[in-house]
C-alpha cells in the first residue's frame, strides 16, 4: 500500500507518519509533500492507494487539491488530518452538503483539552453523507507519553474505519 501524507509542517508529516507506523502501518510505503500542488503532481504520477492531507496549506489548500483531484475523476480515499479549524470551514456548508461535493463518506472530528498533567481528547466518527454521529469516544490520559495517546486514537479509528 501506498500512502500520501501532504502537510506544509514537517513536524505534522512525522507525527502523521509515526502515528501510521504505531497503528500497524508498517511495511507501507509512505510519501510526502509540503503542499496541496506538490501532492497533487504526486498523486497524479505515483497513484497512492490513500492520501492523509492538512487543510491549510500553502500554494494549493487541501480543500482545493481534493477538488483538484476528483476533477480528474481520480477517486482514491481522502482524509483530512489537521490540527486547526476556522469559521471560514464550517460556515458556508454542512457537513452533508460538503461530503457530497467533494465525494467524502466520513469525517472524524475531534478536540483535544489540556488540564495540569491530564489530556481529555474526544473524538466523533461521522457519516458525513448523512450528517450522523456513526461513534464517538473520550480519551482521558496523562500527558506523560503524548505519542502512546497518539497511538491509542490512531488503533480506535482505524478499528472503526475497517
Amino acid at each position: 500500500m501506498k500512502i500520501l501524507v501532504a502537510d506544509d509542517s514537517k513536524a505534522m508529516r512525522m507525527i502523521v507518519v509515526r502515528t501510521l507506523r504505531q497503528a500497524g502501518y508498517t511495511g507501507h510505503e509512505v510519501l510526502e509533500a509540503q503542499n496541496g500542488r506538490e501532492a497533487f503532481t504526486m498523486a497524479r504520477s505515483l497513484f497512492p492507494d490513500l492520501i492523509l492531507s492538512d487543510w491549510n496549506m500553502p500554494e494549493m489548500n487541501g480543500i482545493d487539491f481534493l477538488k483538484a483531484l476528483r476533477g480528474t475523476g481520480d477517486t482514491t480515499p481522502f482524509c483530512f488530518v489537521t490540527s486547526e479549524g476556522s469559521d471560514e470551514m464550517r460556515a458556508t456548508k454542512s457537513v452533508s452538503e460538503i461530503a457530497s461535493e467533494l465525494g467524502v463518506k466520513f469525517l472524524l472530528e475531534g478536540s483535544a483539552q489540556a488540564h495540569k498533567e491530564k489530556v481529555r481528547i474526544s473524538v466523533q466518527l461521522i457519516n458525513a453523507e448523512m450528517d450522523k454521529s456513526v461513534w464517538s469516544k473520550v480519551f482521558m490520559e496523562s500527558m506523560d507519553d503524548i505519542f502512546a495517546i497518539q497511538t491509542s486514537v490512531a488503533e480506535v479509528v482505524a478499528k472503526e474505519l475497517n
